[in-house]
């Protein structure tokens, strides 16, 4: 049953992007995208004893173009935390080989988790953190592949299990997404009750910016203090 979850979470994302979401031209290019990911992951590239999937190569080049508008330092800082969270991956998927008692859960989670951990309180937006956990998950994947294949003489690079923890990162991402949503939504429903408290009903619909409110707050003060 293994990438039985990834094949749910992008099957679901592409529904989504083609039958729901506006129509752009981002839309149109992440619903190819997907679909693309989705046909390529069970094919795949032999290098001899080496297998290669043509899903992992595909991910890295659309998640690489979704980086080319990102400053040199931040592109910088961007690889120093996908290199340390890909050395992690690698680490904790080669020592469950010689050690294999410590997965008293399942193995995808972990590696999930180390993704997670490390893009969450490292980098600022949502976007921002999915993108480097799922660039270390793909970079961990192929240095794990290779020790592997030094180690015993054959590996796969994008595994199912691969499949499955990239899913499991992208559903946490998308929790912590949607918490955040419902908090902003919240916060900006009770905002208005306490700041426009103090401004006529007759000018909220003039009011654009916080900037404007805080104006208007300012010239009422000045109107009292000047009676």
């Amino acid at each position: 049953m293994e990438g039985i979850y990834f094949y749910w979470v992008s099957w679901l994302a592409w529904a989504f992007y083609t039958f729901i979401s506006k129509k752009t031209t981002q839309r149109t290019w992440l619903s190819m995208s997907i679909l693309i990911v989705i046909i390529c992951m069970p094919q795949h590239v032999k290098m001899g004893d080496l297998n290669i999937s043509l899903g992992i190569i595909f991910g890295l080049l659309i998640l690489s173009y979704m980086c080319f508008h990102y400053r040199p330092g931040k592109l910088l800082y961007l690889f120093i935390l996908t290199t340390f969270l890909a050395s992690a991956y690698t680490a904790f998927d080669i020592f469950t080989i010689y050690d294999p008692v410590v997965l008293f859960i399942a193995h995808p989670i972990y590696l999930a988790g180390i993704s997670f951990i490390f893009a969450f309180f490292l980098l600022g937006t949502i976007k921002d953190r999915l993108i480097a956990a799922l660039l270390g998950l793909i970079q961990g994947e192929c240095f794990s592949g290779i020790v592997r294949f030094w180690l015993v003489g054959k590996a796969e690079i994008g595994r199912m299990l691969f499949w499955d923890a990239f899913a499991y990162v992208v559903i946490a991402f998308l929790v912590v997404g949607l918490i955040k949503y419902v908090l902003d939504t919240a916060f900006r429903l009770l905002q208005p009750q306490t700041n426009q408290s103090s401004v006529p009903a007759s000018s909220w619909p003039l009011i654009t910016s916080r900037r404007q409110l805080k104006q208007l707050q300012r010239q009422q003060s000045i109107k009292i203090d000047a009676q």
